[in-house]
């Protein structure tokens, strides 16, 4: 008897906390896509604030921030559009406060057909368009693509490091590949570093 008491005072607890977890909304249904969102480089000295325009799409606007003292943020640039959170990647040198936003488009699937034209990455600077890489380019570079049979699925085999330190001033948006190489792009143009 003693066994069957213990047994109910640890399930009840246990069952009313199913019943109330069931009856909560879905995340979508209280997280709808998109939504306005503040995301900061990794060290915290450059921040992005993103308003979408519309219930869908990529129309809105993205303002980018150098953080300062006392509240007194500076802008640095204004795009018109806006993008996912988790695709927005901030790369800055503190020292001049130049910054690129990249948006990061993880490349992975099942459309193995039209894998090479797939846009993966895309520099702004200065409120501009700057330049696009596709899966083909970053192959050209060594960050390639997994290609796994028999589903035909495809995943990236790099990972992103973000923005990283190179040289007494310059910083780099930087990609590593599985054998341990990195790619990386200068924060101002957008194109390939040379390793030196």
């Amino acid at each position: 008897m003693r066994i069957a008491w213990v047994a109910w005072v640890i399930l009840l607890p246990l069952v009313m906390f199913a019943q109330e977890v069931s009856e909560l909304p879905q995340y979508r249904s209280v997280a709808p896509q998109p939504y306005p969102y503040l995301i900061s480089d990794a060290e915290g000295r450059f921040y992005a604030r993103a308003t979408p325009a519309e219930n869908h799409g990529g129309t809105g606007i993205t303002k980018v921030y150098r953080v300062g003292e006392a509240s007194s943020d500076k802008l640095l640039a204004t795009y018109q559009w806006y993008a996912e959170p988790r695709s927005v990647i901030l790369c800055g040198n503190p020292d001049t406060n130049e910054v690129a936003v990249v948006l990061y488009n993880h490349s992975s699937g099942l459309d193995i057909q039209n894998v090479e034209n797939k846009t993966v990455l895309r520099f702004f600077a200065g409120g501009m368009s700057v330049i696009t890489y596709r899966v083909k380019d970053l192959e050209q570079f060594g960050a390639k693509v997994k290609r796994l049979a028999p589903e035909q699925f495809y995943s990236p085999d790099y990972v992103v490091e973000g923005c990283l330190r190179v040289g007494e001033s310059q910083y780099a948006f930087t990609l590593r590949t599985n054998s341990n190489k990195r790619i990386q792009f200068d924060i101002l143009t957008g194109r390939r570093i040379q390793a030196q």
